[in-house]
């Protein structure tokens, strides 16, 4: 697979920054990044108790988060991990996908942090 240069989606990134002179983009990505790093926690919990319902509400929240600030790839991993979850194709209850979610999102930490400065 092929790395991009840029963990964000470019397009949305410059949407978000044209937005009230630029000052919404920090605000919306702190917001993001601390409560990614909540869902995340929520996700493992789900995964670890079986609890179907928690697991696609939280992938369904996060999904949609990711995709608002332009987190592409985490976006599409939750929505492959909501739609296993709502048609019980997942062999392992979510664990791998939340794995692979969650080191999507440490991924893009460090230009989340410098979008944020």
């Amino acid at each position: 697979m092929t790395e991009t240069a840029s963990e964000f989606d470019a397009a949305q990134v410059a949407v978000l920054r044209s937005l009230r002179g630029g000052a919404l983009l920090p605000q919306l990505l702190k917001v993001y990044r601390d409560e990614a790093g909540q869902q995340l926690q929520k996700l493992a919990a789900a995964v670890a108790a079986a609890d179907a319902t928690t697991l696609r509400s939280i992938s369904h929240t996060l999904k949609s988060s990711s995709f608002s600030v332009g987190a592409k790839r985490v976006g599409e991993l939750c929505a492959t991990l909501e739609a296993g979850v709502r048609n019980q194709s997942l062999a392992d209850g979510g664990a791998e996908l939340t794995a692979q979610i969650t080191a999507a999102y440490e991924s893009l930490l460090p230009e989340l942090e410098q979008l944020v400065a």
